[in-house]
């Protein structure tokens, strides 16, 4: 095949002189210019060719053997036996093997191989091994489904593997190593001899671990697009059950506006004339319907999304305890509210006066509001007005107007079923039932989101709450 013979049937009288075959080797080889296949240093190069090949990747014996055909023709080598180059390959890749098997089994410590070497023992009252337990991944999305999911990784995680350094090791082989065990029964690898079922073992914690994670997190994205999902769903429900009292409400003012374009009307008698088509009952519940019912341009069921909270809160304390977040630049006032979670994870705390409100913006900064009887005010801050002119007057604050400061409501009172409490929750009292907007003793001053904070405003807040008590109803 290398000195390309047109005609091969001439080869049959090397079998008439054993001689002669070893004779036009040597004669073939100084014309041509071939080495012996196991003359230095072809053969060392070859061999470390493929060791190479066998260690960084996980190529089948017939590529190798192709390879290393390939090579031989390239450089003028004397092809040996088929046999030969077989045994070659198989010695190597058995030798590549053994010295990834050696350095994974000596990564874990005393305690860890203790651990990850009792995942092949069925517990007692059990049918499975936990190693086949962490096999299985998530399945449905739910919040079981994700808790589930999340104890997988922190069983995982509890091993501490991660801080190992693999350093070296190629990420194709403990790629397979790992998926090698994954498919494998348990019983096969408890039969493996102690290193190599060490190195399979820290493989596949090694690779499980991460996989688990980026599982969990897949099944929290989902679940959480499947509840935004849900409160859209119900929020358009709402919308289609109201449509036909908004349309008479709006029809109703509709009417009443078209009066005040009417260019024939006396304006001095306008209001007669208003409440003679419309009457004022009538009118008054027409605008109050309007502000219940009508949504903003930019609105995104937020309401919605908070009655979901019953299903969040199911899974929120295992995701603030377990996963360890981080973030860009960009990300950093997500990450921030993140910390604050998980600090107040547990507490009881009502009232929260220090949370990071920098994550709010655009149509969410408008669905922190207050609930008061039957009415939701669109709207972010509010302060007393009485009382905020008062603080205003007396030069405390440096704010020119009412509307130049910003109060969170939190901070300065709370509503809810039918109560309201004064922070700090030292006054409580009934509320009318028209709201506490239409209390003649309560003004209250609506001010516009997103205005910069007053640097002093815990002191600004307690004089707020002093003011605030004195003039109560």
């Amino acid at each position: 095949m290398q000195l390309n013979i047109r005609r091969p049937e001439v080869l049959t009288r090397y079998a008439e002189r054993d001689t002669t075959l070893r004779e036009h080797t040597a004669l073939i080889k100084e014309y041509y210019g071939y080495h012996e296949f196991g003359d230095f240093p072809w053969s060392f190069r070859l061999k470390r060719l493929l060791y190479t090949r066998a260690w960084l990747s996980n190529e089948r014996p017939g590529l190798m053997f192709d390879f290393a055909t390939a090579w031989l023709l390239q450089n003028k080598v004397l092809l040996p036996g088929a046999t030969t180059l077989v045994r070659l390959v198989s010695e190597i890749r058995e030798r590549a093997n053994q010295r990834l098997w050696k350095k994974l089994a000596a990564l874990p410590d005393s305690w860890q191989t203790a651990r990850v070497t009792e995942l092949l023992d069925i517990p007692e009252g059990q049918r499975i091994s936990p190693l086949e337990q962490l096999k299985k991944g998530p399945v449905t999305v739910s919040g079981p489904a994700f808790t589930e999911a999340l104890e997988r990784y922190v069983r995982l995680r509890n091993l501490e593997f991660s801080r190992l350094n693999f350093t070296g090791l190629p990420a194709i082989q403990l790629r397979n190593l790992a998926r090698y065990a994954g498919m494998a029964s348990v019983k096969y690898i408890a039969r493996m001899p102690e290193q190599r079922k060490l190195a399979v073992l820290t493989a596949f914690v090694k690779a499980q671990e991460i996989t688990a994670l980026d599982e969990a997190v897949d099944v929290l994205d989902m679940l959480i697009l499947d509840i935004t999902r849900e409160a859209k769903k119900t929020g358009q429900k709402k919308r289609l059950r109201t449509l036909k009292d908004l349309d008479r409400a709006v029809l109703l003012l509709a009417r009443a506006c078209s009066l005040l374009l009417d260019k024939q009307a006396d304006d001095a008698e306008l209001r007669e004339t208003i409440f003679s088509c419309v009457p004022k009952s009538r009118l008054a519940e027409s605008v109050s319907k309007v502000n219940e019912l009508a949504r903003p341009q930019n609105n995104n069921f937020h309401d919605e999304m908070v009655e979901q909270y019953g299903r969040v809160k199911r899974f929120l304390p295992a995701v603030l305890r377990d996963l360890h977040f981080r973030a860009a630049p960009a990300g950093e006032h997500t990450l921030a509210a993140i910390h604050y979670l998980t600090e107040l994870n547990g507490s009881k705390k009502r009232i929260l006066d220090d949370a990071p409100e920098h994550i709010i913006t655009g149509p969410g900064n408008a669905s922190c509001t207050m609930r008061k009887a039957g009415y939701n005010a669109p709207v972010t801050h509010c302060v007393c007005s009485n009382a905020f002119r008062m603080h205003c007057a007396a030069g405390t604050s440096g704010l020119k107007t009412a509307i130049a400061g910003e109060i969170p409501v939190r901070s300065c009172c709370r509503v809810k079923s039918g109560k309201l409490s004064v922070s700090p929750s030292v006054v409580r009292w009934d509320i009318p039932p028209m709201g506490i907007k239409a209390c003649s003793n309560w003004p209250f001053s609506w001010m516009r989101p997103g205005k910069p904070s007053h640097p002093d405003l815990k002191g600004m807040r307690k004089s707020m709450f002093a003011m605030t008590v004195n003039i109560l109803p």
